[in-house]
């Protein structure tokens, strides 16, 4: 599930929580290290970054706000429908309706409970900007917001740097807070960043096989990847979307994604 949804429940008690209202409509451009680059935050919110999940989390403190993160490259309303599905709400999905927001293709869900609560995916950059948005209020001033953050929230550009294109071992997995010791290559699995943004899944290694960082085998092609900001973003075929933080190590990369599993990338 995508971590925006995942997040709501923390999110509504920052949101509602912490500081008085301000309803003002001046905005003030933050930047954030994940794939958000830049989120304009109303005047008298506060925003904050989620590391873990790469999310933005912005909000009045006390009635409304939002929660920010990055999809795959899809169409907003086939997005949208995946997630319900997922989700098993079908109450939403008969509520997806396509639009455009700032000259954007989206879609949005507008549910109303004891909050009124907006989904939104829209297409930018090659990618999409999720956004979770709840409120107290009048649900016109959340699409106030809305149309503004959409249309100035920029996403770090993707780029496939050379430092990152190769061919890597995978290590071992755990947990965050795990202590076991790193056994390199324990399982052998190999996989390739394409220098052209191409990503490939080699399988076990046979011993002895190698190939370039321009290469993969077709019969391995499973998807993309791109960088944006500090963040590794692998896009299967499959649709299997993830969204990785990055540090670069003597020897590979160690990543940890949005459930908190850390995994090593010993490069060949």
């Amino acid at each position: 599930m995508p971590a925006f949804l995942q997040s709501s429940a923390f999110f509504l008690l920052l949101a509602l929580s912490s500081s008085s209202f301000a309803n003002a409509l001046a905005y003030t451009d933050q930047s954030f290290e994940g794939s958000l680059s830049v989120v304009p935050v109303p005047e008298g919110w506060v925003a904050e970054y989620q590391q873990l999940w790469d999310v933005v989390v912005v909000g009045d403190g006390s009635t409304q706000g939002f929660l920010f993160s990055i999809g795959p490259d899809e169409r907003p309303v086939e997005y949208l429908h995946a997630v319900v599905k997922e989700m098993n709400a079908t109450v939403l999905a008969n509520k997806i309706k396509k639009t455009t927001i700032r000259g954007h293709e989206a879609a949005i869900i507008d549910h109303f409970g004891i909050v009124h609560e907006k989904y939104v995916a829209i297409r930018k950059n090659d990618a999409l900007l999720i956004i979770y948005g709840t409120t107290k209020r009048d649900p016109d001033s959340l699409q106030q917001h809305l149309e503004v953050i959409a249309s100035k929230a920029m996403l770090f550009p993707s780029a496939h740097p050379d430092h990152l294109a190769g061919n890597y071992f995978i290590d071992r997995e755990e947990g965050l807070n795990g202590d076991a010791e790193l056994m390199p290559g324990l399982y052998k699995e190999k996989v390739s960043l394409n220098s052209n943004g191409v990503f490939g899944d080699l399988g076990i290694d046979e011993g002895g096989s190698r190939i370039g960082k321009d290469t993969v085998k077709a019969a391995y092609l499973l998807g993309t990847w791109v960088q944006r900001g500090s963040r590794l973003i692998i896009e299967e075929n499959n649709h299997y979307f993830v969204n990785y933080r990055i540090q670069t190590t003597a020897n590979g990369l160690t990543l940890v994604d949005q459930d908190g599993v850390r995994t090593r990338w010993l490069r060949q």
